[in-house]
């Protein structure tokens, strides 16, 4: 879904820097859940501020579907999503 994303936004490739795993599979769920949640707020928050209804559009929609995702994903043991 992210690289889908990417695409839209840019022809270039985009490589990503590598990421510490953290030691334990409900510290690795956590934070992936946090960072989801980030960039589905920074994405709102980008749909809100385009100049252009193009632009915004397609950041919604990706807001929506990281929504969707997160939506989906596992949480850690014994937790709410």
């Amino acid at each position: 879904m992210h690289r889908a994303h990417l695409a839209v936004l840019t022809k270039e490739p985009v490589t990503a820097a590598a990421a510490a795993v953290p030691p334990s599979p409900d510290a690795a769920l956590s934070a992936v859940r946090r960072g989801e949640a980030a960039l589905q707020r920074s994405l709102t928050a980008g749909a809100q501020h385009a100049a252009s209804g193009p632009l915004a559009r397609a950041l919604a929609s990706m807001a929506a579907g990281v929504a969707m995702h997160l939506a989906a994903a596992p949480t850690p043991a014994g937790r709410a999503a």
